[in-house]
């Protein structure tokens, strides 16, 4: 006998009841669902404001001024000109390298203000804007810029004060020329070579030239770059044949060449011949020829400040020099070698000593031209 089927109809819900109830579900679901596209939206735009177009506005300018650490100016890439005007109020240092793009009125307002301005991510610049920036009279940084042309160049070198153009890798004569007629400091350390014919332009500028990015020179270069009359740092040469000593020596203000660790007594002898001050701060020992060789430099210092050691004969060579003589470098001295640098006619700078016998300290009070710890 075939069994009966169990009637299971009282336990299906009623069509009417099971279809509102799957259209409820429905619907929430696709509100859900509406939700979270609209927050994944927003956050998605968000996300793209902070990276690409950021600005700084009047309230983040006061926020800022109010407490400077609250507010990273360098996450912004763009800013209003009230918010501009409010900024340049800042008494210390203003950086805005996130800025990738200034109109006239924000670079006027800007250039009010009264220390370093920093705008490393502007990458191009009008001629304009290049003038209104130039009215800032403090330092300004401008390492973005990777090429520049004259008509900018010399709105530029209406600045006063100390400019930074660290981004340039190359420059042509007609540009260095422009560039020359700027009255401050200029760093060009993204230079990495330099020809006679725009050496010979950037020479003809009056205040300090940075070129710390060449790491060589040829006689030629070295010779025109030695007619410039300010301050000449090439912290990038590591070595120098005794030509382009000789060239460089023609030079007769503040040269720097921290950046030579070793010298023998032929290239000493040659920068011995150079009329200014003198900074050679990365050698850190010296054999007593280069030491003779080197006090008898004729400028007005001579500094040597990474030095860490001296030894009696190095001392009695250095006691010859003529002029201000810096060893700040040096943390001790035994008697021997102070007695022999106590002969130093002129002042002597030791700045570094930490310790200091009592025989050794006997000997140096006789030098009535000593800098020591303590000393102003």
């Amino acid at each position: 006998m075939t069994e009966k089927p169990e009637d299971t109809s009282a336990l299906q819900p009623a069509n009417k009841g099971s279809g509102a109830l799957v259209r409820a579900m429905d619907r929430r679901v696709s509100i859900a669902s509406r939700l979270l596209s609209e927050i994944a939206v927003k956050k998605a735009a968000e996300t793209g404001i902070r990276k690409t177009s950021r600005r700084i506005t009047l309230e983040v300018a006061m926020r800022f001024l109010d407490d400077a650490d609250s507010v990273n100016l360098d996450e912004y890439t763009a800013i209003d000109l009230d918010a501009a005007e409010v900024l340049a109020q800042h008494a210390d240092d203003l950086i805005l390298d996130g800025l990738t793009a200034l109109d006239v009125e924000v670079a006027e307002a800007l250039a009010k203000h009264e220390c370093l301005l920093s705008l490393n991510g502007l990458t191009e610049l009008g001629a304009e804007v290049a003038e209104a920036l130039a009215k800032h009279e403090s330092l300004l940084s401008l390492n973005g810029l990777t090429e520049l042309d004259v008509e900018v160049t010399e709105a530029l070198a209406l600045h006063k004060g100390a400019i930074e153009l660290n981004g340039l890798t190359a420059l042509d004569a007609e540009v260095a020329a422009a560039l020359a007629m700027h009255k401050g400091a200029i760093e060009l350390n993204g230079l990495t070579a330099l020809d006679a014919e725009v050496a010979a332009a950037l020479a003809m500028h009056k205040g300090a030239i940075e070129l710390n990015g060449l790491t060589e020179l040829d006689v030629e270069v070295a010779a025109a770059l030695a007619q410039h009359e300010g301050w000449l740092s090439l912290n990038g040469l590591t070595e120098l044949d005794s030509g382009v000593a000789a060239a460089l020596a023609m030079h007769d203000d503040r040269m720097y060449l921290n950046g030579l660790t070793e010298l023998d007594a032929e290239v000493a002898a040659a920068l011995a011949m150079h009329g200014g001050w003198l900074y050679l701060d990365g050698l850190t020992a010296l054999d007593a020829d280069v030491a003779n060789a080197l006090a008898k430099h004729e400028g007005f210092e001579l500094r040597l400040n990474g030095l860490t050691k001296l030894d009696a004969e190095v001392a009695e060579a250095f006691a010859k020099h003529e002029n201000r003589l810096y060893l700040n470098g040096l943390t001790s001295l035994d008697a021997e070698a102070a007695k022999a640098l106590a002969m130093h006619d002129n002042w002597l700078f030791l700045r570094g000593l930490t310790e200091l016998d009592a025989a050794a300290a006997r000997f140096l009070q006789a030098s009535v031209y000593l800098i020591i710890p303590g000393c102003p």
